[in-house]
């Protein structure tokens, strides 16, 4: 099974940024293109993240989670992904239900990250080129993820501008879909055991990586 979240993980514990000048650009307040906004928001992440890291190299897990929270949580939209990641199950929901799958979705997600931390590795970034129409709240920020020993790997950051402005909604690896892996196993759970046993099992298991 494909490792996604293991690859978007080791991505934002990244500490060496480095650029090529054919594909990296830089955006100013007044870039008429609008892809300033996604950027910076994406770049203030990862920042906000290795800052910390830098900073606080004996930190405790409640400290990290704490951190994580507040810090990181609210770069992306867990709304959105949960209702993505949920797919056809969305219509089998209360509403009790769904704001109980978007909480343990975002449980879920954020605890594969706190886990990943545990495991970081120093690796070499490349921001590329973004894709997508801004004007239309929706684009798409690849990087390019260098590390010792191994082939270098494309990571797709998709997001949306909302009522809270840009947040991240979907990871790809190597063209592979966080939000689909996840569909795919909420998918399988809920026919094995229906939508009451897919959320007893969310609560209940930690999550998996792989």
């Amino acid at each position: 099974m494909r490792r996604i979240v293991i690859l978007v993980m080791g991505l934002l514990l990244t500490v060496d940024v480095a650029a090529s000048p054919a594909q990296e650009q830089t955006y100013s307040r007044q870039d008429p293109s609008g892809l300033s906004g996604p950027v910076m928001v994406l770049r203030k992440g990862v920042e906000t993240l290795t800052g910390y890291l830098d900073a606080n190299r004996d930190f405790t897990p409640e400290q990290l989670r704490q951190f994580l929270e507040e810090d990181i949580g609210p770069y992306f939209d867990f709304q959105r992904m949960s209702y993505w990641a949920a797919g056809p199950l969305n219509r089998y929901f209360t509403p009790q239900q769904r704001q109980r799958f978007t909480d343990l979705f975002k449980q879920r997600f954020m605890g594969s990250m706190a886990r990943q931390l545990s495991g970081y590795r120093h690796t070499r970034l490349q921001y590329l080129r973004p894709l997508g129409n801004p004007q239309q709240g929706d684009v798409t920020l690849g990087v390019r993820v260098y590390s010792d020993n191994a082939y270098p790997v494309q990571i797709d950051f998709r997001l949306h501008r909302g009522q809270k402005g840009w947040k991240v909604y979907d990871v790809m690896a190597n063209g592979s879909s966080a939000i689909a892996y996840y569909r795919n196993q909420f998918g399988m759970l809920a026919r094995q055991y229906g939508v009451s046993g897919l959320l007893m099992r969310m609560g209940s298991q930690p999550a998996s990586d792989g």
